[in-house]
C-alpha cells in the first residue's frame, strides 16, 4: 500500500492554483455559468457550509464549488435564485463530477432541494484500485504529483467574509482561496489514470 507521512507532505513544494476564480452570486451569472459547464465533460466538485460553534445551531450549505480546468466557479447558493438548473446539472450523467466525501455534499444539498445525483466519482473509492492507503486529498495528490497545497476554505463567511461581493472575477490575490477539493480532484484523478506503475 502507498502512503505519505505528514512530514513528507509538508516538505513538498506548494502548488498554487493558476486559473481564474469566478464568483457566481446572481441568477443571471448562474445561468451563464451553467450553460458553459454543461458543455464540459469532467469537473471537480465540492461544497462549503458555515461552521457552527453553538450547540443545536446548524447552517445550510452556502457555497458550491465547481472547477473546470483553468476556471473555478463559486456558486453562492443563497443568491442565485431558483436551484432547478443547478440541480439538473448535478443530475446530468454525461458530466463526470469528481469529489471527495460526496455523501456529505449530497446530504447538505438535499436540505435545499431534492435531487438524484448522477455522474459523480468518489475519489476515496477510486484510489482503492491503486492500493493507496491515504484518504485525504492532500495526501492523494501529494503522493502522485510530488506537490502540496495549503488547505484553505472559500466559505464567504467568517474570516473570508470580505471576499469581493460584486466582482464577477476575483482578483489574483484571492486565488489561493479556491477550494483544494475542486482544483486538485481533476489532476489527481488524471495522474492516477495515467500512472504506469505496478501497484
Amino acid at each position: 500500500m502507498l502512503s505519505i507521512t505528514k512530514q513528507q507532505l509538508s516538505e513538498l513544494p506548494e502548488v498554487k492554483y493558476p486559473g481564474k476564480v469566478i464568483l457566481i452570486d446572481s441568477a443571471a451569472k448562474s445561468r451563464s455559468a451553467l450553460a458553459y459547464l454543461n458543455r464540459i465533460t469532467q469537473v471537480g466538485f465540492d461544497t462549503e457550509t458555515r461552521p457552527s460553534f453553538q450547540k443545536f445551531r446548524h447552517y445550510n450549505v452556502s457555497l458550491a464549488q465547481i472547477s473546470a480546468g483553468e476556471e473555478c466557479f463559486l456558486f453562492r447558493l443563497k443568491q442565485i435564485g431558483s436551484l432547478d438548473n443547478f440541480m439538473r446539472f448535478l443530475e446530468n450523467p454525461d458530466i463526470q463530477k469528481i469529489g471527495l466525501s460526496l455523501k456529505d455534499d449530497f446530504h447538505s444539498l438535499s436540505k435545499l432541494a431534492s435531487f438524484n445525483p448522477q455522474g459523480f466519482v468518489e475519489l476515496q473509492s477510486f484510489v482503492k484500485d491503486y492500493q493507496i492507503a491515504d484518504n485525504s486529498l492532500q495526501k492523494i495528490y501529494g503522493e502522485f504529483s510530488g506537490k502540496g497545497y495549503p488547505k484553505t476554505s472559500v466559505l464567504p463567511t467568517g474570516k473570508h467574509r470580505n471576499l469581493q461581493r460584486t466582482s464577477n472575477t476575483m482578483p489574483p490575490s484571492t486565488h489561493g482561496l479556491a477550494s483544494e477539493s475542486t482544483t486538485t480532484c481533476l489532476p489527481a484523478c488524471s495522474t492516477l489514470k495515467n500512472a504506469r506503475m505496478n501497484l
